[in-house]
């Protein structure tokens, strides 16, 4: 099958030959050979500055606002789940402001714990935590994205588990909105 060649100019499809090509250098032919050469250097070409241009594309930029050492956990989180976003310690600086509520953990008695072991069953008695985030727009103060987590795990697992759940979900907005 013969190469073809859309002419921009008339609006014509014709074969690629020795004396006709897509690039016409002063009014002088160049050969098929030359000419696929020229197009694969130009498709290059093109490729190189659209990866170059989106390389430097930045990534928006986010502050986590202090909440009791919370903050720790979800800029760890965020980094582990891959959120595309580049935590900020310049609130000025920061294209979103990431605001938690205070982490509330729930913890049931020693008492409370053995009792429901020996008279209903002991599954679920684990502490109990849930937080609450907003996503500001920093220049606008509009709320963009709101998420709530409650998990059941002992002890400081209920943070980590937190805030890994709101990153992922994080991500996901994040992505979808860019």
């Amino acid at each position: 099958m013969a190469d073809l060649h859309w002419d921009w100019l008339t609006g014509t499809l014709f074969p690629l030959t020795s004396v006709t090509c897509a690039v016409n250098v002063s009014a002088a032919t160049i050969s098929v050979g030359e000419c696929k050469a020229m197009k694969k250097t130009g498709l290059l070409l093109v490729l190189l500055l659209a990866s170059v241009s989106l390389a430097q594309m930045p990534r928006p930029t986010v502050y986590l606002e202090p909440q009791q050492g919370f903050e720790t956990y979800l800029a760890a989180a965020i980094t582990k789940k891959g959120v595309p976003v580049d935590v900020v310690t310049d609130q000025s600086r920061a294209t979103y402001v990431l605001k938690s509520a205070p982490v509330e953990v729930k913890s049931e008695s020693t008492g409370g714990k053995i009792a429901r072991c020996m008279f209903a069953y002991c599954a679920g008695i684990e502490d109990k935590g849930n937080v609450s985030v907003q996503l500001i727009d920093a220049s606008s103060t509009k709320m963009l994205w709101a998420y709530s987590v409650n998990k059941q795990k002992g002890g400081s697992k209920n943070q980590q588990s937190m805030a890994e759940a709101v990153a992922k979900h994080f991500k996901e907005f994040i992505e979808k909105n860019k």
